[in-house]
């Protein structure tokens, strides 16, 4: 592009940079990603991914990354610890679902990316019908504990300070007790 006839200030000289500074503008504008093309990821068992997918979630780009994947009994952990890294390490992935019982399975992973203090994305532990979720398991959860130990009293769940206590150390694996029968 040649600017032909343009004066910036008076100046022929100037417009070269206006035109550049214009050039830069648009860059910009599609090197950052906003919140409206952030997406969410989803793991889990077949119902709650396609109830996902079906709810708007599902996306798959021009090269045929998906933001989703469904576990079987045939799907390797590996895979599911794969797709969980991808999802962590997107930059327009701003919040990850994965069902409890796929959580568990790559718990090392889960709680890795848990300890490295990265808010975006979120991932959340959620419920699938297979398995009932466990409060107990969620790293949230373990913190609503420490700083709201009546909230977790209210869904039946004892906490004693032995427990606040491991909870603030994470190397330390967390003894949850059992739900109260009452």
């Amino acid at each position: 592009l040649k600017p032909v006839g343009i004066k910036f200030c008076g100046s022929p000289v100037g417009a070269p940079v206006a035109l550049q500074g214009l050039l830069i503008a648009e860059m910009v504008k599609k090197k950052f990603i906003s919140q409206a093309d952030m997406k969410i990821g989803v793991i889990g068992d077949e119902d709650t991914v396609t109830g996902m997918v079906l709810a708007g979630i599902g996306h798959v780009d021009g090269q045929g990354k998906k933001n989703f994947l469904v576990v079987e009994s045939k799907t390797h952990q590996r895979e599911v610890e794969e797709m969980f890294q991808e999802l962590c390490s997107r930059k327009d992935i701003a919040m990850v679902l994965i069902t409890q019982g796929c959580a568990d399975g790559i718990r090392q992973a889960v709680d890795a990316y848990g300890a490295t203090g990265q808010v975006v994305p979120t991932v959340l532990e959620i419920p699938s019908k297979e398995q009932p979720y466990d409060p107990r398991k969620d790293s949230i959860m373990q913190r609503v504990a420490f700083f709201l130990p009546s909230a977790m009293q209210s869904l039946g769940i004892e906490v004693d300070s032995a427990e606040q206590v491991s909870l603030r150390a994470p190397s330390l694996t967390t003894a949850v007790a059992s739900p109260s029968i009452g």
